[in-house]
């Protein structure tokens, strides 16, 4: 805590409530994989992506490296559906915990 002026200073704290910037997923590299090919490295493109953003695939958390406001990569996605079925596997953004998901776009394993 500090005091100025012997007031309380005001925007110390940190940001827990969830005000900052909201991710936008635009899309997705590649948007497609066969669900048996291994590991691949997806890229997600988008607007407001901070340090710290993390990716959620089929609403799963990733291993997420951040890489502009604009790109985040996902080193080893592996686009295996819960299901073990071909199908659609959601891709969202979250900047801090307190947020909701981003609106998402679908990675289709094949």
């Amino acid at each position: 805590m500090s005091f100025v002026g012997g007031g309380w200073r005001s925007g110390q704290a940190g940001d827990i409530t969830g005000s900052a910037s909201t991710a936008t997923v635009t899309g997705l590299s590649p948007t497609t994989a066969p669900r048996k090919g291994g590991p691949i490295v997806l890229t997600v493109n988008g607007t407001g992506f901070v340090s710290g953003a993390v990716v959620y695939a089929n609403y799963s958390p990733q291993a997420t490296q951040f890489v502009s406001a604009t790109q985040l990569k996902v080193n080893a996605f592996s686009p295996m559906p819960d299901s073990g079925a071909a199908g659609t596997i959601p891709i969202a953004v979250r900047n801090t915990p307190a947020q909701a998901l981003s609106g998402s776009q679908n990675f289709t394993a094949t």
